[in-house]
């Protein structure tokens, strides 16, 4: 692969979007990609158009460690759930409310009891709002 008569290299084959005579190509199936080598897997016939897109090395973020990824960082209206295998079938919540919490005006709350307010902590539940115990 060259560009202005300069080879490139691509880091991975998913970096390209290859076109043959108008069909998208499937990386890794249809094409790979060693240094600036493009290889079809099966050779394209004569005379068909080809464009190619080389595109920034992709970015692999992983999966977080284990107690690295705090609630300020997930959505406030995700529910934590656990169970068995793929089951999601319990809601779990801490039995203490160590500090002051403000349940937001458009929200209600729910918690599974019994629960626990510690002196001098307070729970603010604004009129129109609900905070259920079960």
């Amino acid at each position: 692969m060259q560009v202005g008569s300069v080879n490139v290299t691509a880091g991975s084959v998913f970096q390209l979007l290859v076109s043959v005579g108008g069909v998208v190509q499937n990386p890794g199936t249809d094409f790979t990609v060693a240094g600036s080598t493009l290889t079809f897997t099966t050779a394209p016939g004569t005379g068909l158009d080809f464009f190619g897109i080389l595109m920034g090395q992709p970015l692999n973020t992983g999966t977080p460690s284990d107690g690295t990824v705090t609630t300020a960082k997930l959505a406030d209206d995700i529910a934590a759930s656990a169970g068995g295998g793929s089951d999601h079938v319990f809601f779990l919540n801490d039995k203490t409310v160590t500090t002051n919490y403000s349940i937001p005006s458009t929200k209600n709350a729910g918690t599974f009891g019994p629960c626990t307010v510690n002196a001098g902590v307070t729970v603010t539940v604004p009129s129109g709002s609900t905070w259920t115990i079960v």
